[in-house]
């Protein structure tokens, strides 16, 4: 079903929003499973940090989440090419931006994650015109 101003595939003609790409059903299963790795390692290093553990103790878990970030990073720009103009893109740009401060500054490590992480969810699930909003 297609609302008024939109073509079959639901996406509206309006310009503001960058260009999405319609992805294969095996990447879209595929992202789904890395980020829920992505998600379960974010959930260990933040309760960690929460909990004062010592990195050696998490090591493996920053790889995890790590590995899964970079993986979902590269879906992400490959849907959608134009993301660097767009909210989505510079959300991705500020919480890599708040973990570099975290890693610079350890005591500051909790409320950065924390934050990194709504921005994470703003992110990935406002709704569709604003995720995908051009800034320029």
């Amino acid at each position: 079903m297609t609302t008024a101003g939109s073509d079959q595939t639901g996406q509206t003609g309006d310009r503001s929003e960058g260009r999405v790409r319609d992805m294969p059903q095996w990447a879209r299963v595929g992202s789904v499973l890395v980020r829920a790795g992505h998600l379960i390692g974010c959930a260990v290093i933040v309760g960690a940090q929460v909990a004062v553990a010592r990195p050696p103790a998490i090591g493996s878990w920053w790889a995890l989440t790590t590995a899964t970030g970079l993986l979902l990073l590269a879906y992400e720009w490959a849907a959608h090419p134009d993301q660097w103009r767009q909210l989505s893109g510079w959300s991705t740009l500020f919480k890599l931006a708040l973990l570099g401060v975290a890693a610079v500054f350890p005591t500051t490590a909790v409320a950065l994650l924390l934050i990194a992480m709504v921005t994470s969810v703003l992110g990935a699930h406002l709704p569709r015109r604003w995720r995908h909003f051009r800034l320029f």
